[in-house]
């Protein structure tokens, strides 16, 4: 309602709205002389005693309720996944924390491969494109296992792998050709190759690959091999003359001689040697003043001259040397303003100075360098400012203009996957290498998904806990940052659940504290709204929560990491407001136990009381009569105590497994009938490897175990199939690496993976196709025969359309043939007038009906909410000191008109004003003046 003719903005120096006159001129409005106008303050201070406040109602209603999101979504557009492949899309191209692996430049991007993660040796990779600052993983189809200290040489096409170290120590004698244009891997022939090893070196001679030196399992090796990629075979290279067997060790190309030097072999040595591969004959290097003898040093060609520096002779060295293969001659490099001693560092050639960065001289990496002019020999001190974090066993390329460095490790245990480009020109410049769209790495964080999007929020890192989050689109495989406007505090370990519209998040630990705070995000309108404290349940964290269709229960869990508690509350997100669960039958108290909801009732299970002790006992709990209906059986077949398990729900039976007794990680599990409560053991044949802090989802009626910690951090896992009690491994092919405490949920033919701690905190993830072949829901069609909801049988190409909001034959859209006017809208889908493509909504209440001077009024179009054909009626007023509003005394001063309309009576009388209402109508009905007694008291306009 505009309850005064003129508002505050201009009310000043409104005409029509008079200071009251003396009796003497009361009289004929027209003809009476205006006065100066009043303020606004001078008149409210008069009218406002004889106004009622309480018949004022609210301005505009509110939103209407979004259309429900779709249950699933399909990856592939064209063509049909494979079963059990991953297909990760971005979620894993930045690559995982490593030690030990390789780079090489390809003239466009960095190519790193391999490594060690600090719980398993890898045989991923990535491409680092510079330019764009992007990264893209590489293949693993094809590719060479995993390993670590191996070599990788670029031919100017391809990438080749040789060598290494594999798990358990053993040397592989082993390699793979990768294209980085096809993302393709080709072996590398083994046919006369050069024995297995590792710690060795290999050159590119501009047609050969030549390897040599390095260790056995056993012994350090003087031998080598020639490789042609070309022809992909082998030649192998004379020992005679040759340099005594060595590792960790450094090599350059000459241009016409492979040169060796240093190295370890019971003892660090100063000697080397030259290899003509044009002769395969070899010739040793200079004994004269050589550098001291040392191992892990760095080594880069200048055109004319081998520079050595840094390594260890049991100690950080700062010293080194320049060798003339020609004068077959040594001088020192200068010790004057050189790199701290230290071993672990890197080194590239600009082509005119040498810019060793990083290492170690301690405990922990150094983030420090140098530049070397072998000319003067002389150094320079290159930048320090937003230089990468420090570290060592990284690895450096120089790309023409800048050098680029990667990974490492920090310290002991903290592996890196960060990166810095550093430009040496005017002055020297650092730039980090990106880290994804996805936002920060993280592990007790959670997750949900909304039909369309991944939401992931909260968490901790290695500083503590995380107060953000991010939504993830398969479909457009890319990250949006969530509103942080609003957003609860940092917390991990709390709990989230969608319920159809929003995510609540609740509980959990900030670091300090337990919570019982939460908060309520709406990825549409990308807003938060708290979480009422009033009624809610106590602080507390490794609880439980389960979105019934209409109330968050939230139950068990934690306030002090000693205590476990049995009590909980019911969520009603709508209402905002919390309301109490009956302890009478509730199971014992618990911590770090699990629930499922059904689709009736919830179930709880496991766990471990206060005092740490695991458990095996739970109850059936309903939300909308506030019941525990009965204990879960203990009879035969039930799961061993346990807890940190996992248990879903595949739409017949909750599936229990994995977890630890306080002793042992467990790889047993049952599964638990709640309509005739009793419990059935899972086989242990094909299960996974016992294991906790792994996840586990309910694909169709197929349960996903996958990840966790099992001595070492997992990248393993297997579907189960409750019906026939079978086990099949999840392909480790393409899977992300190790991690527990991620988050893993299904989003209908995928499962998504993301994020969790892998002897780093992660922020990649990965998608994996299951049953896409596979007829999930036994109406006869998966989704590669074009189910396009494999998870609903009435779903899937063939059933007969219906009104309903959903696309019932997979084809054509939704609701195809039920849109009568044409309008985009359907009378399932809302349309209250199908019969009229200018109506699909009925009107809702008008809103800013405003007065623009003199006369003119308007308010806010119902076009695109309910549809062109509305039209407005407008009623008006008087009002003035001790009069208030008379809403039966209502004029109408316009009729189903367009959404404008002018007042044509003259001017208020002096200290008087005018109120107006507007209202919509259209085919549908007749919209509000706001509340239904005003509706009833003002006269209808004709």
């Amino acid at each position: 309602m505009l309850a005064q003719r003129l508002i505050h903005s201009f009310f000043a120096d409104a005409s029509r709205f008079q200071e009251p006159r003396g009796r003497e001129e009361e009289g004929d409005a027209a003809t009476a002389a205006p006065r100066a106008p009043v303020s606004y303050e001078h008149w409210w201070d008069a009218t406002a005693p004889g106004l009622d406040e309480g018949s004022v109602g609210a301005a505009a209603s509110s939103l209407d309720t979004l259309p429900a999101i779709p249950e699933g979504i399909n990856l592939e557009t064209s063509g049909c996944t494979p079963d059990n492949t991953w297909d990760n899309g971005s979620l894993d191209d930045l690559p995982d924390p490593r030690e030990y692996h390789t780079a090489v430049w390809t003239g466009t991007t960095m190519i790193v491969w391999g490594g060690f993660n600090g719980s398993h040796l890898l045989n991923t990779g990535s491409r680092y494109d510079p330019l764009t600052d992007t990264w893209s993983s590489t293949s693993t189809v094809g590719a060479p296992t995993e390993r670590q200290n191996h070599t990788a040489v670029w031919t100017g096409t391809t990438m080749i792998v040789w060598g290494g170290q594999q798990s358990g120590g053993s040397a592989l004698g082993t390699g793979g050709r990768y294209n980085p244009l096809t993302d393709a891997w080709l072996p590398v022939s083994t046919i006369n190759a050069a024995g297995g090893r590792s710690n060795h070196t290999a050159v590119w001679t501009g047609s050969e690959m030549l390897v040599w030196g390095g260790k056995s399992s056993v012994f350090a090796l003087n031998s080598g091999g020639r490789y042609d990629p070309a022809a992909d075979s082998w030649t192998a290279m004379s020992t005679n003359s040759a340099p005594a067997g060595r590792f960790d060790h450094v090599a350059v190309w000459s241009g016409s001689a492979m040169v060796i030097w240093s190295g370890y072999n019971s003892t660090y040595v100063n000697t080397g040697g030259r290899y003509n591969p044009s002769t395969n004959t070899w010739m040793a290097t200079s004994l004269t003043l050589p550098p001291a003898a040392r191992s892990g040093a760095r080594a880069v060609w200048t055109g004319s001259l081998m520079v050595v520096w840094g390594g260890t002779n049991g100690a950080p060295l700062d010293s080194g040397g320049r060798y003339d293969p020609a004068l077959d001659a040594w001088s020192p490099t200068s010790a004057t303003n050189a790199p701290s001693a230290r071993r672990g560092a890197s080194a590239v050639w600009t082509g005119n100075r040498m810019l060793i960065w990083g290492g170690e001289a301690g405990a922990d990496g150094l983030n420090t360098g140098r530049a070397y002019d072998p000319v003067a020999d002389a150094w320079e001190i290159a930048a320090a400012l937003d230089a990468p974090s420090g570290r060592r066993n990284h690895t450096a390329v120089w790309t023409g203009d800048r050098m680029i460095v990667w990974g490492g490790t920090a310290s002991a245990g903290s592996y890196l996957n960060s990166g810095g480009r550093y430009d040496p020109s005017g002055g020297g410049t650092w730039t980090p290498t990106s880290m994804g769209t996805a936002p920060p790495p993280r592990a007790g964080h959670t997750a949900v998904w909304t039909g369309t999007a991944m939401l992931i929020w909260g968490g901790r890192d290695g500083s503590g806990a995380l107060g953000d989050g991010a939504r993830y689109d398969p479909l457009a495989d890319v990250w949006s940052p969530v509103s942080l406007t609003g957003a609860p505090t940092s917390r991990s370990a709390h709990t989230a659940v969608w319920t159809g519209s929003v995510m609540v998040i609740w509980g959990g630990n900030d670091g300090s504290a337990t919570l019982d705070t939460g908060g309520r995000y709406d990825p549409v309108s990308d807003t938060w709204s708290p979480t009422s404290t009033s009624g809610a349940p106590s602080p507390r964290t490794s609880h439980t929560a389960i979105w019934s269709g209409s109330v968050m229960v939230v139950w068990g869990g934690t306030p002090d990491l000693s205590t476990a508690l049995g009590s909980g509350g019911r969520y009603n997100p709508v209402s905002d407001a919390w309301s109490g669960i009956s302890l009478t039958g509730a199971p014992a108290p618990r911590r770090d136990h699990t629930a499922v909801w059904t689709g009736a009732l919830m179930v709880v299970w496991g766990g471990r009381d206060g005092a740490g002790t695991a458990l095996n006992s739970g109850a059936q709990y309903l939300p909308s009569a506030d019941s525990w209906l009965t204990a879960t059986s203990t009879g035969t077949g039930i799961a061993a105590a346990r807890y940190l398990h996992t248990a879903t729900w595949n739409g017949s039976v909750m599936v229990v497994w994995g977890g630890t007794n306080g002793t042992s990680a467990m790889n047993s599990g049952s599964r638990y009938n709640p309509g005739s409560n009793t419990w059935a053991l899972t086989s242990v044949f094909g299960a996974p490897t016992p294991r906790t802090g792994h996840s586990g989802v309910a694909a169709g009626s197929t349960v996903v175990i996958w990840g966790g910690l099992a001595g070492t951090y997992q990248n393993t896992g297997a579907r189960y199939n409750p019906s026939t009690d079978l086990w099949s491994a999840v392909s480790t092919t393409g899977a992300p690496a190790g991690r527990q405490q991620h988050t893993a949920l299904w989003m209908g033919g995928w499962m998504l993976v993301w994020g969790g701690f892998g002897d780093a905190f992660r922020n990649t993830g990965g998608r994996y196709a299951l049953g896409q072949n596979t007829d999930l829901d036994g109406d006869g069609y998966s989704v590669c025969a074009g189910d396009c909801n494999d998870a609903n049988p009435a779903i899937h190409p063939g059933a007969v359309e219906i009104c309903n909001g959903v696309d019932d034959n997979c084809i054509d859209g939704i609701d195809e043939g039920f849109d009568q006017d044409a309008d985009g809208l359907t009378s399932c889908g809302g349309d209250c007038d199908d019969g009229n493509p200018q109506v699909w909504q009925p009107p809702r209440e008008t809103s800013s009906l405003t007065l623009v001077p003199p006369a003119a009024l308007g308010w806010d179009s119902q076009d695109s909410v309910a549809g062109p054909g509305t039209s407005y009626d407008l009623t008006s007023g008087s009002l003035g000191p001790g009069t208030g509003i008379d809403f039966a005394a209502a004029a109408c001063l316009q009729s189903a008109s367009l959404s404008s309309g002018t007042d044509p009576r003259p001017d208020p009388a002096a200290g008087f004003a005018y109120w107006y209402l507007s209202r919509a109508r259209n085919s549908c009905g007749v919209g509000t003046y706001g509340t239904v007694q005003r509706d009833a008291s003002i006269p209808a306009c004709p």
